[in-house]
């Protein structure tokens, strides 16, 4: 008990100095936006605490403050409750740290804050993990080194946030205001022009306010092996070759029909040409992807 409050006493000094380090930086972008006459942008804003160099490091900062007020009827976050309501000043402020040594190896920390005001919902309503109160706290905190040696391994181990696809698979979405399930994992990546793929096991976190650091979910482990093969291109193709088999086939019937010539149709011509289709779209699908590949990721972000 006595160091749960102890927490909560810390935890509005703490975000205050999140905040007032989003001030402060947004105050020298201001500046140096009055003396450049530059047009102020959320990209603009951020680019003058990024690509700090101190010798073989580079530092970047970034945050962000979100405040976002919800009117519940008939429904609350934990489900539907008709004829009830409920309201939600949601507060989340994150901050990032990354350094990149060499511009390959990079150690990257997050640190959340999160709280609910207005609500009636409190701790006792999510026992287990809170979608919508994190005390400042490491959200994420992993080393990572892509392409080791120009090779296409890479690594990424610690606590991080794991998405693929539309951004829905291992957790919600970043709209929640504890955000998407970060992990305590370890990943090997494997990264080339025609196969990405990650393999990692890991933990996912739960939220709780009077818990620091989180902890990993207990008695569950995961195993992900995540694989992607030129999927988009070899899909396209094959439709396209779906498509053109069928007006073929059609042009054909229309054919013979109307001039009564003998025109046989060949199984054979229909799978050489599809085969060839696909060819074309894997081929089409890898030489940019080669040279996508073989582009360095800092110099390709750089304006």
């Amino acid at each position: 008990m006595s160091r749960s409050r102890r927490r909560d006493a810390r935890s509005p000094r703490l975000a205050a100095c999140l905040v007032g380090l989003l001030m402060v930086a947004g105050l020298s972008v201001a500046r140096a936006g009055e003396e450049t006459a530059k047009p102020n942008s959320q990209d603009d804003f951020w680019s003058h605490v990024k690509d700090m160099r101190a010798g073989p490091v580079t530092f970047d900062l970034d945050g962000q403050a979100r405040l976002r007020y919800e009117y519940d009827d008939g429904l609350s976050i934990k489900g539907y409750e008709p004829g009830g309501h409920d309201q939600l000043l949601l507060e989340r402020i994150r901050l990032d740290l990354s350094a990149r040594f060499w511009d390959r190896p990079r150690l990257f920390l997050q640190l959340q804050d999160a709280h609910p005001f207005l609500t009636k919902l409190g701790r006792a309503d999510f026992p287990t993990s809170s979608p919508i109160e994190d005390t400042l706290d490491i959200r994420q905190l992993y080393a990572e080194w892509l392409k080791i040696g120009d090779s296409p391994f890479g690594f990424r181990i610690g606590r991080q946030q794991i998405a693929y696809g539309d951004q829905r698979v291992f957790g919600p979405g970043n709209w929640g205001n504890t955000g998407r399930f970060a992990w305590d994992a370890a990943m090997c990546k494997l990264d080339t022009a025609w196969l990405v793929t990650d393999l990692w096991v890991g933990k996912y976190l739960t939220y709780q306010t009077d818990v620091w650091p989180d902890r990993p979910v207990e008695n569950f482990l995961t195993f992900v092996n995540y694989t992607q093969f030129l999927i988009e291109g070899v899909v396209v193709t094959i439709l396209g070759g779906l498509i053109g088999i069928a007006l073929g086939t059609g042009a054909v019937i229309v054919l013979r029909s109307a001039t009564e010539m003998p025109v046989a149709l060949s199984w054979l011509a229909f799978a050489a040409g599809l085969v060839v289709t696909i060819l074309v779209g894997v081929v089409a699908s890898l030489l940019p992807a080669r040279r996508a590949a073989s582009t360095d990721v800092v110099n390709a972000l750089r304006p």
